[in-house]
């Protein structure tokens, strides 16, 4: 584990969290936290202990298992999905100023940004693989289109256009051809139509006047919170609840009710809300490891594309840490196993076998 740069994302900070629990006497939170702990880290043994197989690449698996549960939130919001307004989770002031976006349907909803997130990283594991035929690439770059129209979300679309181009720039390097780079963009494209251009992107969504839907003050309230906190929550993380959710009196809730249960919504501040300062320092470790493997471990092209392209949502999500987006962080550890811990491929003439055959341009007859 300690060799994933995805094992110090996702997981460090749950086992500093139950050190800060410890250490301030709520014992309630660090038996919770460490259930939270054990799940997580099962489920990355599991895909380690598999990649450690020859061939055993989960990735595409995984992609699979992401592609239907996007497709079980869109028949479970089938009644509305072309609606002007969509039914939300709860009656909470912030949500329901968020109507116009696809949340899922009765008994099943994810918030639109974590579902078009899915729908993204799917289409950067199918889009790039030439193993892959053309129209399944093709259509489940649709998929991610018609996903991100829906739920109107914006960080999904830079994480979209970041991916676009990083995949457009190895096209152009393998001299493959334009029209594949051009398909995404194209994509893109009808999405910012269908969805009213200039209003998508710049949208006051609750009515304050921040484009950022309450983010600058959520981050404010976590540096607030860790001046005031004792050295033990300076270290670990914050410890008062088991996710170390945020809560602020300016919310946007009714000043009666109670006060909404918030994420960061950048991992970076995630990262110290969750673990304090060694949890900073495990991201920064996490990270460097993950662009490294990306850029030296036999890099396919679709562990690139979702790599680099996954960075600018560290600035406005979570999803890296993998709590309020395991599909992404499961996706990345995946990629990532797979390029450190499988076995090295035999030789053949000379020749290593784990030669990237898709991203190769063979010559017709």
């Amino acid at each position: 584990m300690p060799r994933l740069g995805t094992a110090w994302l996702g997981l460090a900070y749950w086992v500093f969290g139950v050190a800060g629990a410890v250490l301030v006497g709520h014992a309630g939170v660090g038996v919770q936290r460490l259930a939270y702990a054990g799940v997580f880290t099962l489920a990355a043994l599991a895909v380690v202990a598999w990649t450690r197989r020859p061939d055993a690449d989960l990735s595409v698996g995984i992609a699979a298992a992401l592609l239907i549960a996007v497709g079980l939130l869109f028949l479970a919001g089938a009644g509305n999905l072309f609606d002007g307004v969509h039914p939300v989770p709860n009656d909470s002031a912030p949500t329901l100023l968020m109507r116009d976006r696809f949340w899922g349907g009765p008994l099943l909803y994810y918030h639109p940004n974590s579902l078009a997130g899915l729908a993204i990283v799917a289409a950067i594991r199918i889009g790039p693989d030439r193993a892959f035929a053309a129209w399944q690439r093709l259509a489940v770059t649709c998929i991610a289109g018609f996903a991100l129209s829906l739920t109107g979300s914006r960080i999904a679309l830079v994480f979209a256009g970041s991916a676009a181009l990083l995949h457009a720039v190895l096209v152009i390097r393998q001299r493959r051809g334009w029209l594949a780079a051009a398909v995404p963009f194209a994509v893109l494209a009808l999405v910012l139509v269908l969805s009213g251009g200039k209003g998508f992107l710049f949208r006051d969504r609750f009515g304050a006047n921040d484009v950022t839907s309450g983010r600058v003050d959520t981050w404010r309230q976590v540096a607030a919170d860790w001046r005031h906190a004792g050295w033990a929550e300076k270290a670990f993380g914050d410890a008062r609840t088991s996710r170390a959710v945020v809560i602020r009196r300016d919310d946007g809730a009714p000043p009666e009710g109670p006060r909404l249960k918030l994420n960061t919504d950048n991992a970076a501040v995630g990262a110290l809300r969750r673990g304090g300062v060694f949890g900073v320092l495990a991201f920064v470790l996490g990270l460097a490891l993950l662009v490294r493997h990306a850029l030296t471990r036999r890099p396919a092209a679709w562990f690139v594309i979702a790599v680099l392209g996954v960075l600018p949502t560290i600035a406005t999500e979570d999803w890296l840490l993998g709590g309020t987006n395991g599909g992404l962080w499961i996706l990345l550890l995946a990629g990532e196993a797979y390029r450190v811990y499988s076995p090295a491929p035999v030789e053949r003439d000379g020749q290593a076998a784990h030669q990237p055959q898709v991203d190769q341009v063979v010559a017709g007859p």
